[in-house]
């Protein structure tokens, strides 16, 4: 079912309906680009932050085009799962701009290409694309609704600095001469009418009132009423225009309030687009992320992550891409469930492929989902999936990572970290030195990877783990005389080469003396910020103890006052919050500090911090 702006509240009923009565449901989504510069790139030795890090960096540059999601209910009287899928275009809202929802976000061409030859219609997205925004963007809003003065002023210089001082007299003399309710004032242009509405407003508040017109701008005076009116019905037009622009939020806050298991493939972007775009900022920390996520979707299943590690479903899988593994599940023996697609749902059913719409792939990683499921528990022909069956448990709240040795994004726990005892960097060599070359120097060690290349530096792989004691003393030390080191590798170029927890061990041991040199400056600036509070709170003190005398008066202030040793205690007061409020900010700016580099330790367990 496609579902647009001029229908969808139409069919929100129907969505609600659907979600309701589902036992679980597949989820996709398309992006207006991934990122391919370095920024985003991933890489095989990333830690779990610096992946999230680099997903969050593209979840936030690119747009959702497309949600689909499609449930899957079960039918204990056919004896099957019913499909009810939705292809959702989404568009970011905008509305009035005193609300301030504008967004600004990236299109990566090869990413809109792709789209095109998915046969997205582009025109569709922009035209009727349900507008959403998430509650930060919300919260703004609604800041801004009713103070309309928050628009930016235009700067007024020159000549038209003089054509509006010129109208700001004819109103003036207006309001104090002329008996008339109404002032027409020509324009010459509407930039000039915008200086005036502009002016007025501030000047006059809602007082009056500017209307413009083609080449004038009618100004009229305001009764209270009138203006109580008008500012009551502008309120409520700004208010009623912003939650129809909630839009497909809602349909977002169906699927958290449900609590039902959400479904995805490969799903790590899905989810954090998500996030981003109908709740709220993704946190920089990945641990917030992960106890957001858990109270927005507290049930999650990645069917990529299932192909690569169910010990039942991955030995039948030769690949893990949606498009292999759906062809895959249609055959023996993944027989059951019976899946069928509900009659008011049409476009799915008739065996076409259209790969790449979010609501087929939703309903394609729905079916692969059940198929896999069904197989994992033992289902038989017409029975239910336990979902909260031991095998299906194993592979809960747990993400697929590509190109990782991370066994996986676990979003309820600590990950599980490789030692990474056969990795060792190597670095130092000259710029130009290609991927083939390292390659090349270390082909004696089998089958080798590489991984983080840069123009000096990379680091190797080695998968033979008979090879791995011997990397060191083979390839570690530059060979000055060949002959008296037959046992030695001979380089081809010259390198320096460490293991992969010495590599962390100096990394730490930077950042703990980058970590040192900022906190002294902190302290530094704090002590200048503290001894100059002090010195105002001492002149201060000074001040307000010295009697002072006013001519003609019969009596002074003196210290003793009750009205100067307020002064004087809010002043010390101030001093002491202004100093709590800096060693706060030391404590926290260290605490995670620490935590950052315990996460990068983590990485290593060659790697402690004390």
């Amino acid at each position: 079912m496609e579902v647009l702006r001029n229908n969808f509240e139409a069919f929100l009923p129907t969505i609600e309906d659907a979600i309701a009565e589902a036992d679980f449901i597949a989820i996709d989504t398309e992006f207006t680009g991934l990122g391919i510069e370095k920024s985003f790139q991933i890489d095989y030795l990333d830690t779990v932050q610096e992946r999230y890090a680099k997903c969050k960096m593209s979840a936030e540059a690119f747009q959702t085009t497309q949600y689909g999601l499609c449930t899957f209910s079960w039918d204990a009287a056919k004896h099957k799962y019913i499909a009810k899928p939705f292809n959702c275009y989404v568009f970011p809202a905008t509305g009035n701009r005193v609300l301030g929802l504008d967004r600004h976000f990236t299109c990566q061409a090869s990413s809109l290409s792709f789209l095109r030859d998915s046969k997205f219609d582009f025109n569709k997205w922009i035209s009727q694309g349900i507008p959403y925004v998430n509650r930060d963007e919300e919260a703004k809003a609604r800041r801004k609704i009713g103070v309309l003065e928050s628009e930016d002023d235009v700067p007024i210089t020159g000549a038209k600095r003089v054509y509006v001082d010129e109208v700001m007299e004819t109103i003036h003399l207006w309001l104090q001469n002329a008996p008339d309710r109404t002032l027409d004032v020509p324009t010459p242009s509407r930039f000039h009418r915008r200086l005036i509405h502009q002016e007025v407003r501030k000047k006059y508040k809602s007082a009056l009132r500017t209307v413009g017109k083609d080449d004038k701008i009618v100004i009229s005076k305001q009764t209270d009423e009138e203006r109580t009116a008008m500012a009551s019905d502008r309120t409520k037009q700004l208010t009623d225009e912003l939650n129809d622009l909630i839009g497909f939020r809602k349909v977002f806050e169906l699927l958290s309030k449900s609590k039902k298991p959400i479904v995805g493939h490969n799903m790590m972007l899905d989810l954090l687009q998500t996030i981003s775009s109908f709740h709220k900022r993704l946190p920089d920390d990945v641990r917030e992320f992960k106890s957001t996520l858990a109270n927005v979707f507290p049930i999650v299943y990645d069917t990529k992550h299932i192909a690569h590690t169910n010990p039942t479903v991955s030995p039948l899988l030769t690949k893990s891409v949606l498009g292999d593994v759906f062809t895959r599940i249609s055959c023996p023996p993944f027989r059951y469930p019976a899946i069928g697609i509900d009659s008011g749902f049409s476009g799915y059913d008739s065996g076409e492929q259209n790969y790449h719409e979010a609501g087929y792939d939703a309903y394609i990683t729905g079916v692969v989902f059940a198929k896999m499921a069904a197989l994992a528990t033992n289902t038989v022909e017409g029975q239910r999936i336990a979902l909260q069956s031991p095998a299906l448990m194993e592979c809960v709240n747990k993400l697929h990572l590509m190109r990782s040795d991370v066994p996986h994004f676990d979003l309820v726990a600590e990950e599980d970290l490789p030692t990474r005892d056969n990795v060792f960097h190597v670095f130092g060599f000259e710029k130009g030195t290609s991927y083939g070359d390292v390659q090349k120097e270390f082909i004696g060690l089998g089958q080798v990877g590489l991984a983080g290349f840069e123009s000096t530096r990379c680091f190797i792989i080695v998968r033979d783990e008979s090879k791995i004691p011997d990397v060191i003393s083979t390839y570690g030390e530059i060979v000055v005389d060949v002959e008296d080191h037959a046992e030695r590798h001979q380089k081809t170029f010259s390198y320096q080469l460490e293991t992969y927890a010495d590599y962390m061990a100096k990394k730490l041991t930077r950042q703990e003396n980058g970590l040192s040199s900022s906190l002294s400056d902190l302290r530094r600036t704090t002590a200048a910020k503290r001894k100059l509070v002090d010195c105002e709170s001492e002149d201060t003190a000074t001040a307000t103890a010295t009697p002072n005398f006013s001519p003609g008066s019969s009596s002074a202030s003196l210290p003793d006052d009750p009205s100067v040793s307020d002064s004087v205690k809010r002043q010390k007061k101030s001093s002491v919050s202004h100093r709590k409020k800096h060693r706060t900010a030391s404590k926290l700016l260290h605490e995670a500090a620490k935590r950052h580099l315990s996460t990068s330790a983590n990485s290593s367990s060659s790697c402690t911090i004390v």
